[in-house]
């Protein structure tokens, strides 16, 4: 299962994903990537997924770099998909 990062916003009780400037520092800091950014996330449409241990790992950075920030795990459920071997006449 993979995790949608959320972060507080100003407004009361309202969450959004983490901009990606943030998820780039803490990556970068983490070492989590070898030759680019977002290497260990899935992407789905706009949103980045990461493993929860992942994600446990970036907002802990995040706790200590801005301490006045507040973080969600959105669990985001992986479909599969399966093609019957039969095709449609």
């Amino acid at each position: 299962m993979r995790y949608v990062i959320l972060e507080k916003t100003p407004f009361p009780g309202i969450f959004e994903p983490m901009a990606r400037c943030f998820l780039q520092e803490a990556e970068y800091h983490l070492n989590m990537n070898r030759l680019h950014y977002h290497e260990r996330a899935q992407r789905v449409g706009s949103l980045l997924l990461y493993s929860f241990d992942d994600a446990q790992q970036i907002i802990a950075f995040e706790a200590a770099s801005r301490p006045y920030t507040k973080h969600q795990l959105l669990a985001h459920i992986e479909q599969l998909y399966f093609r019957s071997g039969r095709s449609r006449k």
